[in-house]
């Protein structure tokens, strides 16, 4: 089995070439339509909706067949075309096969009635939809919805001819195998070409589609599903399924397995629930959440087909779920997605809209009182359900029984997710995957009230450096000292007045910077020992707030005595670089361009950035960086600085290292805004400050 990239060509053992032609049915919802040419003989296998859309895509992936792979084959000369299954996404084109081409057309006989007299069919399909709806316990005005939902895209299509129908067993064009498997829709079918077996939307690679009530429509439900899924593991010589949405399917057997584990969950959710008395409406409740209701009509969603999920909306056999297990003090994604903070790790669930919390009983009732969630749990009771099934619980088998109870199969994790704890999902069936950080992407985008909690640190953390230049102030130079009430000054002298002013303020030092002459040229040296005058002290603090969690930064850098004239070039070098990376920071503006700009700024000024004795020299770190409850956030202002965005807090932080002449650092904290940028910072700059 050969696979080749774009349009995906398979080469089945006998030579049979089979391409895969993505097709965007409806807005946002991808079909998989095969090509199959074997010999002089061409099968299409589904046509797609017969949307504007779906028949562009058809003809372009066509062109490229034609183009890429140098077959002789045109839409208009397909010679025979099976349709899967009577669902509008898969045989909404295939009037144009039949009224404007040769092509011969094959449908399942339980299926080809509807192609025959859709019109009629739409009519008894939405009464039996709404004597359904009626007795599940939906409001009047959700179920006008859903009515309009499964009637929206059924309008376009009008009755066709169908010449040739399907049974079970079949053997049809080249000896191509029939499969009849009902369950999603009563006339679905796989074809088996080879060893490849066509599943349609029978077997999907991540999500398991809808089955509509037998009471709507028979030979539908999961009853008939899952004998149709057991019928097919029998099939033999399969070693590639090909479905109608999504990625191949390499293990089909494997892939089964997971469906039928997930329904068999699913049910048993169900039947717990079931012990009292409940309406279909409050089943899916408990299910899914009081989300879980329709919340307007979306082109092309429809009750009973598959994938048909509103763009944007996530659910429980699609998309996967988000899931932390982590300390939130420690964790910033976590903090923010829940803005509770607890010294202990704690269980974080996403699903879809829905956010849920596995606490502890020390924490369960001040997190059900701050944490910004949907509902808090009780672990020990958990903890309780999973001793019934295990003598001796691991924390991820409760954590399972939560997953289960929700009907989670995946879940996405952050890259620093325990090992362990990924292993032992897996070994439970839980597809798990991870993220890069930052794990929820719209943290790079600030809030109002996020970029509130920001200046508010900052202006903490510009008193701390006042407080530290005070006493800087009243310190005396003495022949090669700096003495402060008799004793020689220290960097720890100034570290310590430093963070008792910004633990008067709530907030925590992280590392502070306060490197005197040489120190400061190793751009992340703390610095200690004793301030010598006429050096330069580069001061770097960027400290936590204990109340809001979010960070500042800010860098200036002061001079005890006088300095020399090389330190006032370098200074004056630095803050007009710094001036015009400022005044380039826009939304749209690339962190690139600006590094560069920021770079040829100090070049111009005659300080040039290489080696010098074996260390790096000159300006060699990026212009700047995102800042939020992480103290380096992207986006990043350097030499691969993507494109900025307004709503996003970033530091301009140009420096300039020597180790004859010291170090010069200046960085102020701007937002990101539509014509340029706010600057948060307020300390003096626009001078080099000696004391």
């Amino acid at each position: 089995m050969t696979i080749e990239a774009g349009v995906r060509r398979y080469l089945s053992r006998s030579g049979i070439r089979i391409y895969q032609l993505p097709v965007e049915t409806f807005p946002q919802h991808v079909n998989n339509i095969y090509l199959i040419l074997d010999g002089d003989r061409s099968t299409l296998f589904d046509v797609g909706s017969g949307l504007p859309q779906s028949i562009e895509d058809l003809a372009r992936g066509f062109a490229e067949v034609r183009e890429r792979f140098g077959e002789s084959v045109e839409l208009a000369s397909v010679q025979h075309v099976v349709i899967s299954h009577s669902h509008i996404d898969h045989f909404g084109f295939v009037a144009y096969f039949t009224r404007e081409t040769d092509a011969e057309v094959f449908i399942h006989e339980l299926d080809a009635g509807v192609l025959n007299n859709f019109e009629e069919r739409i009519v008894l399909a939405s009464k039996d939809l709404r004597v359904f709806m009626e007795r599940s316990g939906l409001k009047p005005e959700a179920r006008q919805e859903l009515e309009e939902m499964y009637r929206f895209s059924k309008h376009f299509f009008k009755s066709v001819e169908l010449d040739r129908v399907l049974r079970d067993g079949d053997r049809i064009i080249n000896g191509y195998v029939v499969h009849h498997v009902p369950g999603h829709c009563p006339g679905q079918i796989c074809l088996q070409v080879d060893e490849v077996l066509f599943t349609a939307d029978h077997v999907l690679s991540r999500i398991t589609p809808h089955q509509s009530p037998a009471s709507i429509t028979p030979f539908c439900g999961l009853e008939h599903y899952l004998q149709s899924l057991e019928k097919i593991r029998r099939v033999e010589g399969v070693a590639l399924a090909l479905p109608g949405h999504e990625e191949a399917i390499p293990d089909l057997g494997a892939r089964i397995d997971a469906i039928v584990a997930h329904h068999t969950r699913r049910l048993n959710q169900v039947l717990d629930i079931c012990r009292e008395p409940a309406h279909l409406v409050e089943i899916s409740k408990r299910l899914f959440g009081p989300k879980s209701e329709p919340r307007g009509a979306q082109p092309g969603i429809q009750p009973g087909d598959p994938l048909r999920v509103p763009p944007g909306r996530q659910t429980m056999t699609e998309d996967a779920a988000l899931l932390l297990i982590a300390t939130s003090e420690l964790d910033s994604n976590l903090y923010y997605a829940t803005r509770f903070l607890a010294p202990d790790p704690f269980v974080f669930l996403q699903v879809g809209a829905r956010t849920i919390l596995l606490m502890s009983d020390l924490e369960i009732d001040r997190a059900r009182a701050q944490a910004r969630v949907d509902e808090v749990l009780s672990l020990s009771e958990y903890e309780g359900k999973a001793r019934q099934r295990w003598p001796s619980p691991h924390l991820i088998d409760t954590v399972g029984l939560l997953l289960e109870a929700n009907g989670v199969q995946a879940v996405t994790v952050p890259s620093t997710f325990p090992l362990e704890y990924g292993d032992r999902l897996r070994e439970k069936g839980i597809r798990v995957a991870t993220r890069p950080d930052p794990f929820f992407p719209e943290r790079l985008i600030k809030s109002e009230e996020e970029i509130a909690a920001i200046e508010e640190t900052q202006r903490h953390t510009e008193a701390a450096l006042d407080a530290a230049l005070a006493l800087l102030r009243e310190s005396r130079i003495k022949g090669n000292q700096v003495l402060w009430r008799g004793k020689p000054l220290s960097v720890e002298d100034l570290k310590k007045v430093i963070n008792v002013s910004l633990m008067e303020n709530d907030c925590v030092a992280q590392h502070t910077i306060v490197a005197c002459g040489l120190d400061g040229v190793d751009p992340h040296n703390q610095g200690a020992g004793p301030i010598r005058p006429n050096e330069s002290i580069v001061f770097d603090i960027f400290p936590r707030s204990s109340r809001t969690c979010y960070f500042a930064d800010m860098t200036r850098t002061v001079v005890k005595g006088k300095a020399s004239d090389r330190l006032r070039r370098m200074y004056d070098a630095v803050l007009a670089a710094q001036l015009r990376g400022i005044e380039l920071v826009r939304d749209g503006g690339s962190g690139q361009a600006i590094h560069e700009e920021v770079a040829r700024v100090l070049k111009a000024r005659g300080f040039e950035t290489g080696p010098v004795d074996g260390r790096m020299q000159g300006f060699f770190h990026g212009t700047g960086h995102g800042v939020g409850l992480d103290i380096h956030e992207p986006p990043r202002i350097s030499r691969v600085g993507p494109v900025l965005k307004a709503g996003q807090v970033v530091t301009v932080e140009p420096g300039l290292y020597y180790s004859r002449w010291g170090a010069v650092r200046i960085e102020d904290l701007v937002v990101v805004e539509a014509g340029g940028c706010r600057n948060l910072t307020r300390a003096s700059k626009l001078e080099l400050l000696e004391l």
